[in-house]
């Protein structure tokens, strides 16, 4: 998994090609678990460099929803995000 590389910038770019692709699928209602899969990686045993890339991600996703004007989709990512930050269980 690219986003887990040793090398910094290799995960870098795995995390803008995701969201180039979620900026895709996301607005015709596609790809509905990408969030769930990402924050598996947040809040699992994963390496340093997997947490780091993972969250790059999800703050490039974030970014390329509020340009498209994708609004709904951009507070179901804030709201998951925060309810398995505080609770810690996603």
């Amino acid at each position: 998994m690219t986003l887990g590389s040793p090398i910094q910038k290799a995960g870098n770019f795995a995390s803008q090609v995701v969201a180039a692709i979620a900026a895709v699928e996301l607005p015709v209602n596609q790809w509905g678990e990408l969030i769930e899969i990402l924050l598996s990686f947040v809040n699992s045993q994963a390496t340093t460099n997997v947490r780091v890339a993972t969250l790059q991600t999800i703050g490039f996703i974030c970014e390329v929803i509020v340009r498209l004007a994708c609004f709904s989709q951009f507070l179901l990512f804030l709201l998951f995000i925060y309810f398995c930050f505080r609770n810690q269980s996603c």
